[in-house]
């Protein structure tokens, strides 16, 4: 009798797994969202946002297990800029996990991309520049992997204040082959 229930609770175990896996989906940018943030919002945890080349005048903030993926470093942009002065980052991951986050131009924000209480988040093959303050700023507990990204030419804010690459605080970081120069700060 025994093995009768823990040969039950192990099919329902995989059932349950595999259920999991079969309700993440691909959310399409702009086919299916015409914002990458309407995406986000949409999304449930173990989704892929898959967003197609061109530009995207906005600022994202991520709350969910999701990997957001650009069709190119080259050819897809954020651009943090539009109708503000700088005031936000241009993506911000913030309390959650496991995000996967790759394939863009980030740009224009207070700072590219923030991760803030944040754990087993990914930052790969993107180029993140022409932010004020910093590229890239860790902090608060969080956990990060920064990997083949260019981080370049972030400038201080209007106060004269930092213009990093890359900035952690309070965090802990793996660097995998990045290129982080030409940064004022």
């Amino acid at each position: 009798m025994r093995r009768l229930g823990l040969l039950s609770f192990v099919w329902v175990s995989l059932f349950v797994s595999f259920s999991l896996l079969a309700s993440a989906k691909t959310i399409n940018v702009p086919a299916d969202f015409s914002t990458i943030q309407a995406a986000l919002n949409a999304a449930v945890d173990g989704d892929t946002i898959a967003v197609a080349a061109g530009s995207y005048f906005e600022s994202l903030s991520v709350s969910k297990s999701v990997s957001i993926e650009g069709a190119g470093k080259d050819t897809t942009t954020i651009d943090g800029s539009a109708g503000r002065t700088r005031q936000i980052p241009t993506v911000l991951i913030k309390n959650t996990k496991n995000v996967t986050f790759k394939g863009f131009t980030v740009q224009g924000g207070r700072r590219g991309i923030q991760v803030e209480q944040a754990t087993s988040i990914v930052v790969e093959n993107n180029k993140i520049l022409r932010n004020a303050r910093q590229g890239v700023l860790v902090f608060t507990n969080s956990e990060a992997t920064l990997r083949n990204n260019e981080i370049t030419e972030n400038i201080p804010d209007s106060n004269g204040f930092a213009g990093r690459g890359v900035n952690i605080v309070d965090s802990q970081v793996t660097l995998v082959g990045n290129t982080i120069a030409n940064n004022s700060g």
